[in-house]
């Protein structure tokens, strides 16, 4: 493929703010290219001498795509799954000669080539005993003569490490008891010793925790109860009008800020299906997140029963109804909200908020229905005296930095691992909502390896591929490509995508005046959202996500191709045909095109002006008319237009799990 000719993207060198490990490494969030998310242990040699052609050719190294990293054991693993990492006698790790020839040598010739391509060469280790599919003999014990293998035969210059394998221990392989942290804090920070003795300041080497200790901390709105008021939207919920009278389970959106009451996971406990929690009054807890389900579309919304994934493991957003009313139990400083079928809803209330007794029940109070066969409701107590009902108006849960985190790693992983899905991708997108204040240059939070252009079923139609890149770049979360990127194997619009200059500026880019990496700035119903980070240049402006979280996704099959037997199916269990259906061998068929006619859900999304902070557009706090520059980044796949001056807001209507993807510039006020 030809070189393509590329715009400078800008690269500036910030002060890096406290905590940070400050190494040199990771300045910017990095880019490159990982083999997990396509080949898992199925690789080889070839393959990445392959992928370095193709990306030097394509031009994505000359955009910063620098990084090949190996992902998975399966380079020292001839055995296959759950047998035997294979070592010396000496406990060096020996690769294998059916992936690599020559072996050890021949990795080295490998890397050594990769090198002189140009890129820089990244490892991959599991911290424990053994590895993710069960393999026995990870870097536990034998970290030191690993490590001389990464860095100083291998030359790598970024090494994740992986906890599948990490267990309790004693010293000397283990911290002493009480250590912060435990096991995996215990592991990761000795790689990061081990990385201080061999990086230099010419040649940092970036290290990657991932499950190490380190996750998202969910912020955002939470549960209280009010004074019931029926013209206030934060009280005001849809739900199936199935729901009504126990019939179904749903989601509890809320009216005002489109999030639902869902569960969410720390590093340390996952919260089983509980809810927007908030731990008395101290700041820390987990906010209200984005409506993760399945289906949204009609009366679909209604029959989703357990197919509500939160942000959390794999728990429910969906709640059931009894006849009895929904008791509240009290449960130290929470009162618990139970709606049927052992679910829950976790509200930390404060000493602010108005009591609840422990007896007490809620009814159900509706308000309107809706054209999505939703119903609009009140939860209100039964039995209190003053009318009080649940609301979304509880305190917000601000992010917490851990500074172990920002201080002993370049880059962790903010949540379970991706799938080439919509609603697994949007658990990881979730995870990245509220991380703006955590990441910054050195120490990056990263959902994953991005899997655009991954085939298989249900994978991202081209609206969809498009919506994760631009949330990919508004977060400032690293990019490592895991699709087939090899000559003839990935479209040449998404390579185009990949190589927007100007998405790539607004990824790398971090204001240090704000602090601030990117997140979610507003919700609205039903699943609209804006994304926002401010920018360093041009000065002043801002990039923006214009996000339509909903809707249904049908893809436009490609010619030759069909959908699964159970998509025709009426009987299937397997849940809706949404998304792609390609074939693992014809990666270049990924992402297909949005069949327009079978999707639904395009809404009209307004930005308004006013809801981005005004400091990161120059301005001051004024009830002015503000206008403003919009660009639109994605105008093509590989190139910006300028929209022209909008006053006080820019609206666009969106396809169902699409974006607009602006800048912002040269606001005024009138």
């Amino acid at each position: 493929m030809k070189k393509l000719n590329l715009t400078l993207i800008v690269l500036v060198v910030w002060f890096v703010p406290s905590y940070s490990w400050n190494n040199g490494a990771a300045v910017t969030p990095p880019r490159g290219f990982s083999n997990w998310n396509m080949w898992h242990n199925n690789f080889n040699a070839s393959l990445f001498r392959s992928v370095a052609q193709f990306m030097k050719d394509s031009g994505l190294q000359q955009a910063g795509y620098n990084f090949i990293t190996l992902g998975g054991i399966g380079y020292a693993n001839s055995s296959g799954p759950g047998q035997n990492i294979t070592r010396n006698a000496s406990g060096y790790l020996v690769v294998d000669p059916t992936k690599f020839p020559g072996g050890n040598n021949g990795m080295k010739v490998l890397t050594d080539d990769i090198r002189m391509m140009g890129f820089k060469w990244g490892s991959y280790t599991e911290a424990g005993t053994q590895g993710c599919d069960g393999s026995h003999g990870a870097s536990e014990g034998y970290e030191e003569k690993d490590a001389a293998l990464f860095f100083g035969e291998w030359g790598s210059e970024y090494l994740m490490v992986d906890s599948c394998g990490i267990k309790p221990r004693s010293p000397p392989y283990g911290p002493p008891p009480g250590t912060p942290g435990g096991q995996a804090r215990w592991e990761m920070s000795k790689w990061k010793e081990l990385i201080q003795g061999y990086q230099t300041q010419a040649k940092p080497i970036v290290l990657h925790d991932c499950h190490n200790g380190c996750g998202s901390n969910f912020a955002g709105p939470t549960l209280t109860v009010t004074e019931c008021n029926k013209t206030d939207a934060g009280q005001l919920w849809f739900v199936s009008e199935k729901f009504i009278g126990g019939k179904k389970s749903s989601s509890m959106i809320n009216v005002r800020n489109g999030l639902c009451s869902g569960c969410s996971s720390s590093p340390d406990d996952s919260c089983g299906n509980t809810a927007s929690q908030f731990q008395n009054g101290s700041g820390v807890g987990y906010g209200m997140q984005a409506c993760l389900i399945k289906c949204t579309n009609k009366s679909e919304f209604a029959e989703c029963e357990g197919a509500g994934l939160a942000t959390g493991l794999g728990a429910h957003q969906s709640f059931n109804y009894t006849t009895d009313g929904f008791l509240v139990r009290s449960d130290g400083p929470t009162f618990q909200l139970t709606l049927g079928n052992n679910n829950t809803l976790v509200v930390y209330l404060n000493e602010r908020n108005a009591p609840v007794s422990e007896n007490a029940t809620w009814d159900i109070n509706v308000i309107n229905s809706t054209s999505m066969d939703l119903n609009t409701v009140q939860f209100q107590l039964r039995n209190n005296g003053t009318k009080m009902c649940l609301s979304s108006a509880g305190e917000y849960v601000v992010p917490n930095i851990d500074p172990w985190c920002i201080s002993n790693n370049n880059m962790w992983r903010s949540n379970t691992d991706v799938l080439q899905t919509w609603s697994r991708t949007m658990i990881e997108v979730e995870s990245m909502a509220n991380q703006g204040y955590i990441s910054r240059p050195g120490a990056w939070s990263f959902p994953d390896c991005l899997e655009v252009g991954v085939p298989g079923e249900g994978s991202y139609t081209w609206e969809e591929a498009k919506s994760v890149v631009a949330l990919f770049a508004v977060t400032s979360s690293p990019l490592l490509l895991g699709n087939d990127v090899r000559e003839g194997r990935m479209q040449p619009r998404l390579v185009d995508l990949m190589l927007n200059a100007d998405m790539l500026d607004a990824n790398s880019q971090y204001n240090q005046k704000f602090n601030f990496a990117g997140g979610r700035v507003w919700s609205g119903p039903l699943y609209k959202e804006v994304w926002a980070k401010p920018l360093v240049s041009p000065a002043n402006s801002v990039a923006a996500v214009l996000f339509n979280r909903g809707g249904y996704v049908i893809g436009q099959i490609p010619s030759g191709e069909s959908f699964p037997p159970h998509c025709s199916d009426p009987n299937s269990q397997l849940g809706p045909c949404v998304g792609c259906f390609v074939d693992y061998d014809k990666p270049w068929l990924s992402p297909c095109d949005d069949n327009t006619t079978a999707s639904t859900g395009m809404q009209s999304i307004e930005l308004q002006f006013s809801l981005i902070n005004a400091s990161w557009l120059g301005l001051e706090h004024s009830q002015e008319a503000i206008q403003c520059h919009v660009y639109d980044i994605f105008a093509t796949p590989q190139k910006g237009e300028d929209l022209g001056v909008y006053t006080n807001s820019f609206q666009a209507n969106i396809p169902p799990h699409g974006v607009r993807f602006v800048r912002l510039s040269n606001c005024s006020t009138a």
